[in-house]
């Protein structure tokens, strides 16, 4: 009954024999897995000397003074005075170490630059003729009539030749010619030829087209030494060529972060400026200055002003155009405490600056139109500047009698910046000026016309007194700052007067 129950229900009867259960047997899978022999244990060993020593049987036999169990077993490994006396050691090698692994790198990056400068210049001399014509010939058939598109066929297939050699960042110390000097003498000449078929619109075109090459993000144009020819080649042959320059500048802030690209696109606008000073002067003012904080371009753009002034042989006695504007640029650039230039950079940037003064210094004297603005321009607090553009403006009164005139017609709008250029002239310039008929009679209109500025005022003054309302004290107060100028103008006018006709008693 209980068997039977429990066979029904499916128990288990206690002391009963268990049902076999199916069980796929496990040798089968052992089977399946690869069989491993197990190595024995490696031997330990008390030093990695002593195991590399124990591999090599031969080596033990037949050098028996290399014993390993020396190494292993030495026991002057802990001392403290020997580890004392390693520490300086140790810390000066690693100085010395330093200073050597700089100058390897510095040695060694050298070599490279010589290096790829050598297979650029084999390069361009193994340019064969025949290649380039055959392009001609095949470009010709596809775009008859259309030299602009075979120009840019061409330079893109010259571009293709040289672009397993690695780029070439431009630097002050390279020729400036340099790559176009090293070309092939015949491929040289081809090119010249084609270029020349090109009329000024399509000139300008072609240097568009290769300034956006340099930017093009295509990795398969690794390097750019012929659109650095190219750009040579359009300078060369185009010298007043009229670029536009804001158009450049957008392109190149657009670019900022690709700064090797960036210095190769400064470095193919100045070439311009190798064939026309002019140009590469406002070439540097209106678009290189700009770029200045420009990684890897602020040593380049200083040495290129200086390169330009050396190129075109400027002296002191050249006659060019520069502006006020410009020359305030300049003045803040090398007054600038933040610029980080190299020591060559520096150096050659007040050089350039003080022939720059010294010409502009011609100018202001020759044209009193400078004279206004120079005026203008002057700091009313002490500084520098205003020391130095005195300088200017007194010069250009005591050498050209125009400048006298200007100064008649402009004092009123520049009142601060008048009294103190009388104030100066009054103090240490009276020997020059009293000998001067103009001195006087400059004199003699300020006199008059600031006692008739200062009646209007002082009428202005009592009439606001009696309408003012609150909110038209700022006015009050400037017409007060106005009239205490001129008093003190008409003032030292009246002194300087008196400072002549003494002098002229005496």
């Amino acid at each position: 009954m209980t068997n039977a129950a429990s066979s029904n229900f499916g128990w288990e009867v206690a002391g009963g024999k268990k049902a076999a259960k199916k069980v796929d047997p496990k040798p089968k899978a052992k089977k399946d897995l690869p069989k491993i022999d197990i190595a024995p244990p490696i031997q330990t060993s008390s030093t990695i000397f002593e195991f590399i020593r124990e591999s090599d049987d031969e080596e033990i036999n037949n050098n028996k003074s290399a014993k390993p169990v020396k190494v292993a077993t030495e026991p002057k490994i802990d001392s403290p005075k020997k580890t004392a006396r390693k520490d300086p050691k140790e810390s000066l090698n690693l100085v010395n170490t330093s200073i050597n692994s700089i100058q390897k790198k510095k040695a060694n990056s050298k070599q490279v630059i010589k290096n790829t400068d050598q297979e650029l210049e084999s390069l361009l001399k193994d340019l064969k003729l025949d290649e380039f014509e055959k392009q001609l010939s095949q470009l010709e058939s596809l775009f008859p009539n259309s030299n602009l598109v075979i120009n840019e066929n061409l330079i893109a297939f010259l571009n293709k030749k040289l672009e397993s050699i690695p780029e070439i960042d431009p630097s002050p110390s390279q020729e400036q010619f340099y790559p176009l000097s090293k070309m092939e003498k015949n491929v040289l000449k081809f090119l010249n030829i084609q270029l020349t078929k090109l009329n000024k619109a399509d000139a300008e075109k072609l240097f568009d087209y290769c300034l956006n090459s340099l930017f093009v993000d295509n990795q398969k144009v690794p390097s750019n030494h012929g659109h650095k020819i190219a750009f040579q080649l359009i300078a060369k042959l185009n010298p007043n060529l009229s670029i536009n320059l804001e158009k450049f500048n957008e392109t190149v802030n657009a670019n900022k972060h690709r700064h090797q690209r960036v210095l190769i696109a400064l470095w193919a606008l100045g070439q311009f400026g190798y064939y026309n000073f002019q140009t590469g002067l406002n070439i540097w003012f209106d678009s290189m200055l700009s770029q200045l904080n420009i990684k890897g371009c602020s040593n380049f753009i200083i040495i290129y002003l200086s390169n330009l002034l050396e190129h075109h042989k400027i002296g002191s006695r050249s006659k060019i155009d520069i502006k006020l504007d410009q020359y305030d640029k300049i003045y803040e650039l090398v007054n600038d405490k933040t610029l980080n230039v190299s020591k060559e950079a520096g150096l050659k940037l007040n050089n350039s600056f003080d022939l720059l003064r010294a010409l502009l210094k011609q100018e202001v004297i020759r044209d009193s139109s400078f004279f206004e603005g120079l005026l203008h321009q002057l700091p009313v607090d002490k500084c520098s500047k205003q020391d130095d553009l005195m300088e200017l403006l007194l010069d250009s009164l005591l050498y050209n009698k125009d400048s006298m005139l200007k100064w008649k017609q402009s004092y009123s709008k520049n009142l601060a910046q008048s009294l103190l250029l009388l104030e100066e002239a009054s103090k240490n310039h009276l020997k020059q000026l009293k000998s001067l008929k103009y001195t006087r009679d400059t004199l003699k209109y300020f006199d008059e016309q600031s006692t008739q500025l200062m009646a209007k005022l002082n009428l202005s003054t009592r009439d606001s007194h009696v309408k003012a309302h609150h909110y038209a004290r700022s006015k009050t107060n400037k017409v007060h700052s106005e009239t205490d100028l001129v008093k003190k103008f008409n003032h030292l006018v009246k002194v300087f007067i008196l400072k002549i006709r003494k002098n002229e008693t005496n």
